[in-house]
């Protein structure tokens, strides 16, 4: 999925980010650290391996969450390599809680997610398929 990003932070951990927007992802937050800071790392949608087909981007401001394992990562349109800014074109998402009742709902369906399991070395780009 090019919308899921390998993030590199700046102290070299390899960790899942997920595009909330062009500019903006969220990712866990013992990747990054606990603390705000300005650069923080990059970030590579749909990056697997050596291979960045969609580009980077810098990320220029990280934002922990103090109580949950939770951080934002920011960049700009100045922080985006030249394939990135031709392949991840500008966009907005809505992100909001399941409820209980919303996450029974799903209970037994076939789901999927992308992401880079730190079982598998966190470099390639795997789908995970369950119910």
């Amino acid at each position: 999925s090019k919308y899921t990003a390998k993030y590199e932070s700046a102290n070299h951990s390899h960790c899942t980010a997920i595009l909330i927007s062009s500019t903006v992802a969220l990712t866990a937050k013992h990747c990054g650290g606990d603390y705000h800071t300005t650069y923080n790392g990059t970030i590579y949608p749909g990056g697997s391996g050596l291979s960045t087909p969609f580009g980077y981007m810098n990320i220029s401001t990280y934002i922990p969450n103090s109580k949950y394992d939770i951080a934002i990562l920011k960049g700009t349109e100045k922080d985006q390599s030249k394939d990135y800014h031709y392949y991840i074109k500008p966009f907005k998402t809505t992100v909001a809680a399941f409820s209980d009742q919303e996450l029974y709902g799903i209970m037994g369906l076939d789901l999927y997610s992308y992401g880079y399991p730190y079982k598998f070395s966190g470099y390639k780009q795997y789908r995970s398929d369950g119910s």
